[in-house]
């Protein structure tokens, strides 16, 4: 199978991964170094994977050219304007819907303004808060969106003085899963195993009234009785602690990391987390080429190390490690209160 013909190389000026595509013959192409990952849908490192997919990336840039205007007025019907207004009315928190551009959108507001103790704090699926602004935003043509939340979380970055293009609390978390892929530590023994520990550990620790609750789950999200379980526990979170006022967030690990992970530990100090991990017993893992861990282990050191970077930032954390019997048994519990 010619490599060539099976694989596509995006990457930045310079970089190891363009000169690797030259020494073996593999198309590539160049970016834009000075365009962030979560502001790029509409850069050539959007555009290509959508057009190899079958996408007319001609007609998302005609409906991005369409708003551009309506986006470069000062006054008030600037939609950029009237959906920054919107949200930062209902701040910190901001509700969207439960559809598939609300995972970018997730991303881009909470990498973007989670930082120096401030931020808004997505909560998908909140359908009955979503505002108009929102749920206009959110129902353009796809290109149009793409560019309205641009714009959006840059004017968002403005009234929260904070720099909307960085993002330093995703390198802590990165350094913490080397740490604990490379030396001994003894977060492992902070981990629960029991429905009750995790259920007594939770009833201590989360009880500050407002705020959020987030649930970060180390778990296979394509697994739809998985999912299922996940939203179970977000619920039964949500009964549990319905009389402090929180909010419950779902994220599925390590992909929360470089999306909701910036605003948890840098964004408002109203989050505690429970962190989820599976423990699979002896079933059969999968090396990593070259490395001297496998992915289950480099899973697992990414758990335990946004667990450290959280702590370290002094967030309420508890990290459950159970069998899926045992997480069954804790989504069921969750709705008894205490």
């Amino acid at each position: 199978m010619p490599l060539e013909n099976h694989v596509v190389v995006i990457s930045d000026p310079g970089s190891p991964l363009l000169a690797w595509a030259a020494d073996n013959q593999v198309r590539s192409f160049v970016g834009q170094a000075n365009v962030g990952g979560r502001f790029s849908a509409l850069s050539i490192f959007g555009l290509l994977p959508a057009t190899l997919i079958g996408v007319d990336c001609a007609v998302l840039l005609d409906d991005a050219a369409d708003v551009r205007e309506e986006l470069q007025r000062s006054g008030a019907d600037n939609p950029a304007i009237q959906l920054t207004q919107e949200i930062l009315a209902h701040a910190p928190f901001l509700a969207l819907p439960d559809q598939p551009l609300s995972d970018w959108v997730e991303q881009l507001v909470a990498e973007s303004t989670g930082k120096e103790g401030r931020g808004i704090i997505p909560v998908k699926g909140s359908h009955h808060d979503v505002g108009d602004k929102v749920r206009k935003a959110n129902s353009l043509a796809l290109g149009a969106s793409f560019y309205l939340w641009e714009w959006t979380v840059a004017l968002l970055g403005s009234a929260l003085e904070v720099n909307p293009f960085d993002q330093p609390d995703v390198a802590r978390a990165k350094s913490a899963t080397s740490k604990a892929l490379t030396s001994e530590s003894d977060l492992p023994h902070q981990r629960v195993q029991t429905t009750q520990g995790a259920l007594a550990l939770i009833d201590q620790r989360f009880t500050h009234p407002g705020g959020y609750i987030g649930v970060l789950a180390f778990v296979p999200m394509r697994d739809k009785k998985m999912s299922r379980t996940m939203q179970e526990i977000r619920q039964g979170l949500q009964d549990r602690f319905r009389s402090l006022d929180k909010k419950v967030t779902l994220g599925y690990g390590p992909r929360y990391l470089h999306s909701t992970g910036q605003c948890h530990k840098g964004g408002p100090d109203s989050g505690a987390f429970l962190i989820i991990t599976l423990d699979t017993g002896e079933r059969e893992d999968f090396p990593i080429p070259h490395e001297r861990y496998s992915f289950g282990e480099l899973l697992n050191a990414q758990a335990l190390g946004d667990c450290e970077v959280l702590t370290e930032t002094g967030r309420s954390v508890v990290h459950a490690h159970l069998t899926s019997d045992e997480l069954m048994r804790f989504s069921q519990s969750l709705h008894v209160t205490s």
